[in-house]
């Protein structure tokens, strides 16, 4: 929830000062008593601001949006310019940090936070206080959703209207355009997504009333020459009309009160109209401090309705248009300053959504939220139950430092510029978590081995906790960002389809969490991702969007995210630290193995080895067997970690272990263990399969087979995997058209010509299938399972079309209606389509799926086809045989059972080419030695042997750097 602060100041001078009043509450809450404040007298900054005026006057580019171009007494250079705004932004920034205003500052700095949406209102009782660039104090820099606006100090309620349509209405005004483009500000406006504009191009007054009072309007915008007169403000509405705000007031009024909520005037120097607008309560006016040359008003409009349109908040929105102008400054110095937000303090930030009428964001059911919860928790027991790391927690001391921190392992935290602080070995990640200062908002880097995955566990695992006995905390998701591979892509689409795919969530329900902030998303694997820069980028925006997350994790190793140009924008960051040789002995104490702490504590290699918390495991597992190699004590660290992990590997592959997988008799040997453990490390490695994400059977492709030459063929594997997909649709096909010929055309002849016959026309069918197959299907980079089916509506308006066509010709041609219905079956079956698969839960179920939905595809077809051919047999008899005894030796049985056939084609056609794919690349790896031939069990069993860890249908190796060293054998 955003923040909402007011700083009210009455009415005195420059010479006098001015008294202040803060409140600062949530948004929507009543706000608590003000605190007193106050601003001291400083004359100069008045005449700072119209010496900067004057020469920003001097500067514009005309035309601008000002009626008549003023008359200068002075010429000022760029650089004057910008000189004025220096002098003025000292000034500025020297009266608002003074000692007599240190208490409005210092509860500002100690009641809001760095990633708060702030909306900042200054009620600012005098025009020539209005005209201040308050944007500048130096305190924004540290709160970068903070936007700031202007309110006059007195403002009353506005009951609000009732919405009857889902649509933005919007009345826009195209006033006097002498010597200027008003067409563009229409363009942008009838753009936009879900509006419903009404345009008036340089109307009468009473135009404009008419329409004011007879409609309901969302936003009233206004293109044109407008200027400030004194305390008011005046609107040029055609080549010789001008309008007051007081000459508009009764239909105003009742615009404002039918639901008129935000006036967007993009003219020149409107805080003279702002203030009219204001007694009138209107919920938010945006205006031009000043003259706005025309191409600076066009920029500034497309930015912001750009942003405001896409689900940023109002303020946002602006903030981000006027910091666009910036890109404009190097010849239009000062139009940043330009725009400004005038705000009724009584009413609440409008959002896009809300402007159009949408209702309010849906309640997520509690029977929803318990089974996401419950997924997650049951996925983070199953990987942490399967972790090395689980025996013993190893605990380190906690360093806090600007920006790093840490987990069991020892950690580092920084924050802002604070000076480091030991943190006590106890101290838990939650909490550090869940500090006021950080957050929820949290790096965690590290090197290879230093427990980056099991710290994220093991907070995954408290706040899920926290999460079963507070229905309100956010649920945490663990995503890998290693499947973020696309630069365009918002991380908020990503998500969505995460949560999809993996949690098998419907899209509606993953959107409805993430709008409802019920999301804590912990990602892995941000230095794992080929657009690392993009996905840092797409953090940061979402951080900043209006579906920002109540917290965010997110993990990498420390030398990738070092080499990232861009930085997360997050409120802290924890480097987990080398275990400490204390921590060390009392680990091998711990787990009974203090006889190996002897034998190596005098070893500078084999402490720098068990630095590594992995490596510490594993040195516990079967460092014993490792030490009874010569020589050992002299290698070097790197060398100890190959020694290692290759002790690691041979004791997992002889240790006898509790078997389900295989009997005793059938278990592979270690050496096709190794085998095939280090071709598939080998496939993941190329394609970076992290731990989060794992990868399952339906992930193997035919890019497998890359790089493999088999040396009695010119050709390489993947040719060879074409032309099995090829032969094998061929023959399927041709043994079906073979069938259908025999039961009709073959039983009026001889058994052996009848056979020839029927060879014949399968040979004829298989030649062009099989290399249409080959260059088609056998060609494909990937393969795509149809695992759940959808019925499209535009597939089967597209299939029926076909088909009638089809079979209104062929009926026509034969003159049997029956092939009418033939046109009907298409379109039935190739109206229902597939799709991914949501969530594997069992290995291999993509494939199986698939197999299973081509079976359905083929019984439909045969129906379909089948009773047709039952009621109209005699007429296709007839069309076959003139002769009543050859009809009779065919039979409607044949007849029948040939369209079964047909039927059966479609459906195999349909969903079934994803099967022969996965089976002709299966038999090829398991004809060469590469895998076994029934996969999923052996994956199951390195599994039990300690090699890969099982979530659902996925798996993945335990760690990377087993995987980066069995991918060497």
């Amino acid at each position: 929830m955003g923040k909402l602060v007011i700083l009210s100041l009455e009415k005195e001078d420059f010479q006098q000062g001015f008294p202040a009043k803060l409140q600062i509450g949530l948004e929507g809450e009543s706000l608590p008593a003000p605190i007193n404040g106050y601003l001291p007298p400083n004359p100069k900054i008045p005449n700072y601001y119209k010496s900067w005026q004057s020469a920003y006057l001097t500067r514009i580019e005309f035309p601008s949006r000002l009626k008549e171009k003023p008359a200068f007494q002075s010429n000022f250079s760029d650089d004057d310019v910008n000189a004025q705004a220096r002098h003025l932004t000292k000034t500025m920034n020297q009266w608002l940090n003074s000692q007599e205003f240190s208490l409005i500052r210092e509860e500002l700095v100690l009641s809001l936070k760095p990633d708060d949406e702030i909306r900042f209102i200054i009620q600012a009782p005098t025009l020539q206080l209005q005209q201040l660039p308050w944007h500048l104090w130096d305190l924004f820099k540290d709160y970068p959703l903070a936007e700031i606006a202007l309110s006059a100090p007195n403002y009353g309620q506005v009951s609000p209207a009732k919405k009857s349509r889902n649509k933005v209405r919007i009345l826009a005004i195209l006033g006097d355009s002498k010597g200027i483009n008003t067409e563009k500000d229409r363009e942008l406006l009838e753009q936009l997504p879900g509006v419903e504009t009404v345009v008036l191009p340089q109307p009468n007054r009473k135009q404009i009333n008419h329409h004011l009072l007879k409609y309901s309007w969302d936003i009233l915008f206004f293109a044109g020459h407008s200027q400030t007169e004194g305390e008011s403000g005046r609107i040029y509405i055609n080549k010789t009309d001008s309008l007051t705000i007081n000459e508009l007031r009764e239909p105003l009024e009742k615009a404002i009160n039918k639901g008129l909520k935000l006036a967007i005037l993009n003219s020149c120097d409107g805080l003279g109209l702002a203030q009219e607008l204001a007694h009138l309560q209107i919920h938010q006016i945006i205006v031009m401090r000043e003259p706005v040359p025309d191409k600076v008003a066009q920029a500034f409009l497309k930015c912001f309705l750009n942003a405001f349109a896409s689900g940023k908040s109002l303020y946002l929105s602006v903030k981000e248009a006027r910091e666009k102008l910036r890109d404009l400054e190097q010849n239009l110095p000062g139009v940043s300053w330009l725009p400004v937000i005038c705000q009724n303090p009584s009413q609440l930030m409008p959002t896009w959504d809300k402007l159009r009428g949408v209702s309010g964001r849906k309640t997520i059911s509690t029977k929803t939220r318990n089974r996401l919860l419950t997924k997650v928790k049951d996925e983070v027991e199953s990987r942490w139950a399967q972790s090395l790391h689980n025996r013993v927690v190893i605990q380190q001391p906690k360093e806090l430092q600007p920006k790093q921190v840490e987990t069991p392992w020892g950690v580092e935290v920084r924050l802002n510029h604070l000076p480091n602080q030991l943190l006590s070995p106890e101290t838990k990640l939650v909490d550090v978590f869940q500090q006021s200062n950080i957050d929820s908002k949290l790096l965690i880097i590290g090197d290879p081995g230093n427990g980056k995955t099991i710290t994220l566990l093991e907070l995954a695992k408290q706040l899920i906790t926290q999460a079963e006995d507070d229905t309100n905390r956010a649920i945490p998701v663990l995503l890998n960002l290693s499947s973020f591979q696309d630069e365009k892509q918002t991380l908020l689409q990503w998500l969505s389809a995460e949560l999809v795919s993996k949690y098998d969530v419907s899209l509606n329900i993953a959107e409805e969490l993430l709008e409802n902030h019920r999301i804590l998303p912990l990602l892995d694997g941000l230095d794992e991702t080929l657009w690392q820069e993009s996905c840092v980028e797409a953090i940061n925006q979402f951080r900043e969007s209006a579906y920002r997350p109540p917290g965010l994790v997110v993990c990498s190793r420390r030398e990738g995210y070092e080499f990232i140009n861009a930085k997360l924008k997050l409120n802290g960051a924890i480097c987990l630290q080398p275990v400490a040789q204390a921590e060390v002995e009392k680990y091998f104490a711990d787990v009974k193995c203090l006889k190996i702490w002897q034998q190596i504590k005098n070893s500078d290699a084999f402490l720098k080895l068990l630095e590594s918390p992995l490596m510490l495991n594993l040195m516990a597992l079967v460092g014993q067997e490792m030490l009874l190699e010569d020589e050992v004590t002299f290698k070097s660290t790197q060398e100890l970690e190959e020694s290692l992990l290759d002790v690691y590997i041979q004791q997992m592959l002889k240790q006898e272990i509790e078997n389900v997988s295989y009997s005793q008799q059938t278990a592979p040997s270690a050496k096709k263990t190794q085998k095939w453990l280090a071709f598939l490390a080998n496939k993941y490695q190329d394609k970076s399969q992290t731990e989060f994400s794992g990868f399952s059977l339906e992930q193997m492709q035919p890019h497998w087979l890359e790089q493999m030459q088999p040396h009695w063929l010119p050709c390489g594997y993947k040719q060879i995997y074409a032309l099995g997909v090829g032969l094998i649709f061929g023959l399927s096909l041709a043994l079906i058209v073979g069938s259908v010929v025999w039961l009709t055309v073959g039983v009026l002849f001889e058994p052996f010509w009848g056979m020839v016959l029927v060879l014949a026309l399968a040979l004829f069918v298989m030649l062009p299938s099989s290399l249409w197959a080959f260059i088609t299907v056998g060609q494909a980079e990937t393969i795509e399972p149809v695992e759940t089916l959808i019925f499209s509506y535009q597939k089967l308006l597209q299939s029926l079309i076909g088909g009638l066509i089809a079979g209104l010709i062929t009926w026509k041609l034969s003159g049997m209606m029956v092939f009418l219905s033939v046109g009907l079956v298409i379109a039935l079956i190739y109206g229902v389509s597939g799709s991914n698969i949501e969530k594997i839960k069992i290995p291999n179920q993509s494939i199986w799926q698939s197999v299973k939905n081509a079976s359905l595809f083929a019984l439909i077809g045969a129906t379909s086809m089948a009773i047709p051919a039952a009621m109209m047999s005699k007429q296709l008899l007839a069309m076959i045989v003139e002769s009543s005894v050859l009809q009779n030796k065919i039979g409607m049985a044949n007849i029948v059972l040939s369209a079964i056939i047909v039927g059966t084609l479609f459906g195999f056609t349909q969903a079934g080419m994803a099967g022969i794919q996965h089976f002709t690349l299966r038999l090829i790896l398991w004809c060469n030695g590469y895998i076994p031939w029934n996969y999923a069990r052996f994956l199951n069993y390195a599994t039990e042997r300690k090699f890969l860890q099982r979530v659902g249908g996925r798996y993945q190796f335990i760690h990377k750097l087993l995987q980066i060293r069995l991918a060497g054998k």
